[in-house]
């Protein structure tokens, strides 16, 4: 077999197992959040529902909803190649159940509401977020940094996890 067909046959093999994994997923079940808008101001509230559908009986760690905030910096290296990190700074999680047992055709939606951590507030200046924003103003070099903000509903859950996420923009 030459190295052309074992590199073909690899690149087979990992597309099939994300799609086997995809289609586990979807037939263990679905989160899927609604928000009544994407656009906050700091010390706002973001309000919001997720509807949660098991398609078979899930036994579930626990049940979280997350505000969270990931610093992206965007950058050339040595050669001009245009290199991406990211790093998560914020995490505001709320548990919404525990362990559960969800049993086949289960159907419901969940009601939740965080608060988007206000500019001026002195604990948010000593967190990661606070420094990321300091960072971000004293900066003089062609990094390119921004925070990207998300809600994030995850079911952690024997086998296969369930999540779901939304942008979100705060000004």
């Amino acid at each position: 077999m030459s190295t052309e067909n074992i590199i073909f046959a690899a690149i087979g093999l990992i597309v099939l197992a994300v799609l086997i994994y995809f289609i586990l997923r979807y037939l263990k079940g679905s989160i899927e959040i609604q928000l009544d808008k994407t656009s906050f101001s700091p010390g706002e509230t973001i309000k919001g529902n997720f509807r949660l559908v098991a398609r078979q009986t899930i036994e579930a760690n626990k049940l979280t909803v997350a505000l969270v905030a990931d610093e992206v910096i965007k950058r050339k290296d040595s050669e001009g190649k245009n290199i991406t990190d990211t790093q998560e700074v914020y995490r505001d999680e709320q548990v919404i159940e525990g362990k559960h047992l969800y049993d086949k055709g289960f159907d419901n939606t969940h009601d939740f509401e965080l608060l988007v951590p206000g500019s001026g507030e002195s604990s948010m200046d000593n967190s990661k977020i606070g420094q990321a924003l300091n960072t971000l103003g004293s900066m003089m070099d062609m990094n390119r940094r921004y925070l990207e903000w998300s809600i994030e509903v995850c079911l952690d859950a024997k086998g296969i996890d369930l999540a779901d996420s939304e942008k979100v923009y705060v000004k």
